[in-house]
């Protein structure tokens, strides 16, 4: 008897009740292994949720709204030269591009008055010049404003009344020698990019 009609004998007598010992264990093991799953799945949606909810739940989906240094270099879609549109209760700011002149662009539409100021800030990296139409800050040794025309008109603040503007923010006789911050911040819409943004034409 050769080696291959001896395993065939050998398989043939092995018990039924082994066979399907053998196949529940297997089974209850992937049973398990799926439950195991699921669970990691159900926990990942969950904090997705929370993640994700606060935004769903103000009506906006702004990565950058909270800002700070640490908001990303792609700015909504102001970086490859299409509007980010930032929206509130109140109204709307959509940013449209930075123009040869050197400042923003940006039409606001409010439709129901601005519960307060819409200001602008721009501070150096060690916050000790800042930019802002704000009428004082605290810990600030300079203050400096920056240059607002609203429908092609010179202006010392943002509008905060029912309608629809085009706006453009500078900063003007911002020196080489300071460093200053690479965003700017308009009220509640959030920080944008002040540095390497597409030019208007």
């Amino acid at each position: 008897m050769n080696n291959a009609e001896k395993l065939l004998l050998g398989i043939g007598e092995i018990n039924d009740d082994i066979i399907a010992e053998a196949s529940a264990e297997y089974k209850r093991k992937f049973t398990i292994n799926k439950k195991a799953i699921s669970i990691a799945a159900s926990v990942a949606v969950v904090a997705l949720t929370i993640t994700l909810l606060p935004g769903l739940l103000s009506g906006r989906f702004d990565k950058n709204a909270a800002g700070g240094d640490a908001a990303p270099e792609m700015n909504g879609g102001m970086m490859n030269g299409s509007s980010d549109v930032r929206e509130e209760d109140f109204g709307s700011l959509i940013y449209n591009g930075k123009k040869s002149d050197g400042t923003y662009s940006f039409t606001l539409i409010i439709v129901t008055e601005a519960p307060s100021p819409i200001d602008i800030y721009l501070y150096s990296q060690d916050n000790s010049v800042v930019y802002t139409t704000a009428q004082s800050v605290s810990g600030v040794a300079e203050i400096r404003r920056p240059t607002i025309t609203v429908n092609s008109e010179s202006a010392s603040a943002l509008p905060t009344a029912v309608g629809e503007y085009e706006i453009a923010i500078g900063f003007e006789g911002l020196e080489d020698t300071i460093n200053w911050k690479n965003l700017f911040r308009v009220g509640t819409f959030g920080d944008y990019h002040r540095k390497d943004i597409p030019t208007l034409d």
